[in-house]
């Protein structure tokens, strides 16, 4: 385990052994708090820090980051037809043979399929905000007429990156029914939805 370093962490506990003695301000999370989340110094952490990728640093590095543990950061986007986590366009075009893919990866939840969190998990704060600091450049939130804001939100996910075999095999896919973000070049699978950590958009 690596020496910590000063700084601040993100410290995701679960609720069972989360403490109340507090480090800092309180990020919000997907449903019921299924996790803690405090920012703290990096001395209170007994593990090593985690640190997050954008969307499109990931996407980008298919082949590196496939069937990987990954930290996402990203544009967290609910729709009718699933959950996604992207950007609005990557720098490089996800492009296989005449087709270009949407910059983003459908989230999934599998309780079998999705990797277990370490416990804590801690996770680099300023990284996270820095990364989000940038993000925000080139992608925004979708601002809805009707609907919540719940629609749109910056997130943290972290799962297992599965690129979709069409795009491994740069095969067309097909886009006869595709609806809004599809077909996503790839998804992300979690243990369940307390690997998604929002963030507030400041």
């Amino acid at each position: 385990m690596a020496e910590q370093k000063s700084g601040e962490v993100l410290v995701f506990r679960s609720p069972a052994k989360s403490t109340r003695s507090g480090f800092g301000r309180r990020l919000r999370l997907v449903g019921a708090c299924l996790l803690t989340v405090s920012l703290a110094v990096a001395q209170a952490v007994d593990s090593e820090s985690m640190k997050p990728l954008r969307a499109c640093e990931v996407l980008q590095n298919m082949e590196q980051y496939a069937n990987k543990t990954v930290l996402v950061l990203g544009r967290f986007s609910f729709r009718e037809n699933g959950r996604f986590l992207g950007e609005k366009a990557c720098t490089q075009e996800l492009k296989r043979g005449d087709f270009t893919w949407p910059s983003v990866m459908r989230v999934l939840f599998d309780s079998d399929a999705g990797p277990k969190a370490p416990e804590p998990l801690a996770i680099d704060a300023p990284a996270v905000y820095q990364l989000l600091s940038v993000l925000k450049q080139t992608t925004s939130l979708t601002r809805f007429r009707f609907g919540t804001s719940s629609y749109d939100r910056w997130a943290l996910i972290y799962g297992k990156l599965q690129p979709t075999p069409e795009f491994s095999k740069s095969v067309r896919p097909d886009t006869r029914a595709a609806k809004e973000f599809e077909p996503a070049p790839a998804q992300i699978v979690c243990r369940s939805n307390a690997m998604v950590i929002f963030l507030a958009d400041q």
